[in-house]
């Protein structure tokens, strides 16, 4: 989780820069301990957005 979720921070800030919202929500989400072990079960995904 923490991996994918670094990924997806480090793709976007690539696309849209350091302070582009999703980069800054995904990096912010996989430094969250609670989250990433057992958080997220609460949160019915139905896409995950991945950048251009």
């Amino acid at each position: 989780m923490v991996e994918k979720l670094s990924e997806l921070a480090a793709d976007f800030q690539e696309v849209a820069g350091p302070n582009y919202w999703l980069a800054k929500l995904y990096r912010a989400l996989s430094e969250n301990e609670d989250f990433c072990y057992g958080g997220f079960d609460g949160i019915k995904v139905e896409k995950i957005v991945v950048p251009p």
